[in-house]
């Protein structure tokens, strides 16, 4: 991606040692591939692109993913009542997330 495009982007390293054995850029691939049918495929972030950098404990995976939007705690710094008006369309697309993850087959468990 040229240096001229203007929007904003998350970068996540990945731990060093866990490079080898990290699943995530599998995973969301496999998202991507499945994406634009399901109505939850736009509430899940997309891996725009990857790359991988030396660093002094070892080689890290980056993954460049979509900018979520504001932080929580700025959403909800409001009277009750409004943050009750907020919660109920952001649980929805939270649901409709869930669904896409559900339906490609993708869990998951914690450890």
């Amino acid at each position: 991606m040229p240096l001229s495009c203007s929007r904003y982007v998350a970068l996540k390293f990945i731990v060093a040692e866990l490079t080898d054995r990290n699943r995530e850029i599998k995973i969301h691939r496999h998202l991507g591939s499945q994406s634009g049918a399901h109505p939850g495929s736009d509430r899940v972030l997309a891996l725009l692109d990857h790359f991988k950098v030396l660093g002094a404990n070892g080689e890290h995976d980056v993954l460049v993913l979509q900018v979520t939007g504001p932080h929580l705690e700025a959403m909800f710094d409001d009277e009750p009542t409004v943050i009750q008006q907020k919660i109920k369309p952001l649980m929805h697309q939270v649901a409709l997330g869930v669904s896409f993850l559900h339906d490609c087959g993708v869990i998951h468990a914690g450890r």
